[in-house]
């Protein structure tokens, strides 16, 4: 074979491969914005991550509303759930400042603060109980279409924090809801 033929065979290859109407489909994923695959645009992110927000705090609400010298607090582990829900809570305000370090600053809908009085454990349980079997299926829901790997690794983490905590009182009559 002459040394010519090889190196035209060569730069038409280098051709070829440049060319984008022979380049792969998946190649050029990478290239498109993730709503055309189906994913989330970025302001449903942050209405996801602001609902997620506030049914957290809320469920924070209800949890320092709560007697630590009933009971049946104790037995829910008060402090240590209280920790699980703040870690939540500045978990979900950091994302949501990441995602809109370029959209400029406003003030945050979900920051309302509302005074709750002291409450009663079974029934604020219940409804700490909905909150975090919300937030598990809005988490869910909402994976398969999050392109944003480090969101979605914290928000599994979350909805798994979410399922531990309402395993660990699955079995207590009072915190279960069956009594």
């Amino acid at each position: 074979m002459a040394p010519d033929s090889a190196d035209k065979r060569r730069s038409l290859t280098d051709a070829d491969l440049l060319d984008s109407a022979y380049a792969s489909p998946p190649c050029l994923l990478g290239e498109l914005d993730p709503v055309w695959l189906g994913g989330l645009t970025e302001a449903d992110v942050l209405a996801l991550l602001h609902e997620l927000k506030e049914l957290q705090q809320e469920g924070m609400r209800i949890v320092c509303a709560l007697d630590p010298e009933d009971a049946t607090a104790g037995r829910i582990g008060l402090s240590g759930l209280q920790r699980s829900v703040t870690a939540r809570c500045e978990t979900l305000t950091r994302q949501i400042g990441r995602f809109r370090s370029g959209q400029g600053a406003g003030s945050d809908p979900s920051a309302r603060s509302i005074a709750i009085p002291a409450l009663a454990v079974k029934p604020a349980m219940a409804r700490f109980r909905q909150i975090q079997e919300t937030s598990a299926r809005i988490i869910r829901d909402a994976l398969p279409r999050l392109f944003d790997d480090r969101l979605a690794t914290q928000l599994r983490e979350m909805a798994h924090a979410c399922d531990e905590e309402l395993e660990r009182w699955r079995d207590d009559p009072v915190l279960s809801g069956k009594r």
